[in-house]
């Protein structure tokens, strides 16, 4: 099973780090998220796969989660303008 969440963010100029946060219920856990900073270097565009964060993983096993609904992502722009918020909701 292999599905992905593509979107394409136009990040403010002269942003130095994104804040991501990525929540979702999973069908037996509950509540489950990832979350991370990350810090440009003056890149005009970047990637981040977070596959493995939908998952509970335990000595070189992964078991994926049974999402149920939809998956929220936040991002935090923090740059010399101060913070700007994205944030949008993607069926799955």
């Amino acid at each position: 099973l292999y599905w992905a969440i593509v979107s394409t963010i136009a990040r403010p100029t002269n942003t130095s780090t994104i804040n991501y946060e990525l929540t979702y219920e999973d069908k037996k856990k509950g509540l489950q998220g990832a979350f991370g900073d990350i810090a440009l270097k003056g890149e005009k565009s970047y990637e981040k796969r977070i596959k493995d964060a939908l998952a509970t993983c335990s000595s070189g096993k992964c078991v994926y989660h049974e999402i149920v609904g939809k998956i929220k992502v936040s991002l935090k722009f923090t740059g010399s303008y101060g913070d700007k918020i994205f944030e949008k909701e993607y069926d799955i």
